[in-house]
């Protein structure tokens, strides 16, 4: 949570992302057993078969947008914030902070390595697609002069 720099208004998703896998995971006081399978002996209407591979939270993922729901223009992919599991399907839970929608699906690209929230301290990133917006225009730059000594070139009534 603190390494991937996730902001408070998602920690109880941390929460519960937390609760899954402790869920899911072997504890020596139940003879290295998972608690969920104990519960599903009693209870055997419970499904233990909804694992997915284990992901960091707070991590960026590209959820994968289907056919249907795009133009053949648009983006096959939407940049990501990977929150947890789904507890009612089988599929990851990602957040976009941006559009504040929520996806759940299996097609997800991870970069496990890459928060998707910088942290307060380091520097913005130049090249980020979803903040060239948020840039200051240039201001004090006068557009009509050539540098010094550049020579202005002329070719068919454009200026080079």
């Amino acid at each position: 949570m603190f390494t991937m720099n996730v902001p408070q208004y998602l920690w109880g998703d941390a929460v519960l992302t937390a609760a899954h896998l402790i869920n899911r995971l072997s504890s020596r006081p139940l003879n290295f057993q998972t608690p969920l399978s104990l519960l599903a002996r009693s209870f055997p209407h419970i499904s233990a078969s909804k694992n997915l591979p284990l992901k960091t939270f707070g991590c960026t993922a590209f959820v994968h947008i289907h056919d249907h729901y795009r133009s053949k223009l648009d983006p096959k992919a939407t940049k990501t914030v990977f929150l947890g599991y789904s507890p009612t399907q089988k599929g990851y839970r990602c957040y976009c902070p941006r559009t504040k929608k929520t996806y759940i699906s299996r097609d997800v690209t991870f970069f496990e390595d890459t928060p998707y929230f910088l942290s307060p301290s380091s520097p913005k990133r130049e090249t980020d697609p979803d903040d060239w917006w948020d840039s200051p225009p240039l201001l004090g730059v006068n557009l009509n002069t050539a540098p010094k000594g550049k020579m202005w070139l002329v070719a068919d009534g454009y200026l080079l």
